[in-house]
């Protein structure tokens, strides 16, 4: 099983640990440049950005093979996930692939302007959360490892809502959440952000880091700053979020 994940706190990299196989980071096939994928079962993990796909991962899918006899993806959501599957199994449409399954798994939002950390750590640290987690990953879990064909339905109003953050996306490579950054006093250069920056965009000057136009607003930057030192203006708190089970480490491996 080749599974191929793009993360920046975490939860992606968490669910492509929990089903196992080989394990491929998005950032790093486009590095490399390595587009072509052979195996019996291959899957695509990656959260939702903004109600859609997100463009990146979206850009990916376009450009990749999959030669395989079953193709599934889980996209991760904090809030809402609004018609995602769809857009996924159109996108597999448009290479004349069809995914076999899709699902969503809900998980902690971090997405910092509109919720506060420290209130999604306590709910899925929880027991309560844990365990809807947990049986929510361990039913993907089960239909994945018996090759079940089923797309998870959006409504018709997932579907208007991702039609309307569509026209008017935000989440595009460019500038994205850059003009929103500002970096304190604490910062010690350390590089951390440029480590684990998807697109590679940061760079340390003098001692602090430089934002380029290539941001795609992972938040991946800000929320694995060690000194919590990158902030946003429009954040609700200072609180930032990793999933537990993956460490820094981990991330940077993944988008270095």
């Amino acid at each position: 099983m080749t599974i191929l994940y793009f993360t920046s706190t975490g939860n992606c990299l968490a669910v492509a640990k929990k089903i196992g196989g080989r394990l491929c980071s998005i950032p790093q096939m486009n590095k490399t440049k390595e587009y072509t994928f052979s195996d019996d079962s291959i899957g695509i993990i990656c959260p939702v950005y903004g109600l859609c796909i997100p463009p990146y991962v979206q850009e990916f899918i376009k450009k990749a093979q999959f030669n395989c006899s079953y193709l599934f993806g889980i996209i991760t959501y904090g809030f809402i996930d609004g018609a995602v599957c769809k857009q996924m199994e159109a996108l597999g449409k448009e290479k004349e692939k069809s995914f076999d399954y899709l699902n969503t798994l809900k998980m902690a939002e971090n997405y910092l302007p509109q919720f506060e950390m420290g209130k999604e750590i306590r709910k899925w640290s929880g027991e309560k959360g844990k365990k809807e987690q947990e049986e929510k990953l361990n039913q993907i879990l089960a239909d994945i490892n018996s090759k079940k064909t089923s797309i998870h339905h959006d409504t018709y109003l997932d579907q208007l809502l991702t039609k309307a953050h569509e026209k008017s996306y935000a989440y595009n490579c460019g500038i994205g959440m850059t003009k929103h950054y500002h970096v304190e006093e604490g910062c010690k250069g350390c590089g951390i952000c440029t480590k684990v920056c998807p697109m590679h965009n940061i760079q340390i000057v003098n001692g602090k880091p430089v934002f380029g136009e290539s941001c795609i607003s992972c938040l991946a930057c800000t929320q694995n700053c060690p000194q919590n030192a990158i902030r946003l203006t429009n954040e609700k708190s200072r609180k930032r979020y990793r999933n537990a089970s993956v460490s820094l480490q981990e991330l940077i491996g993944a988008n270095q």
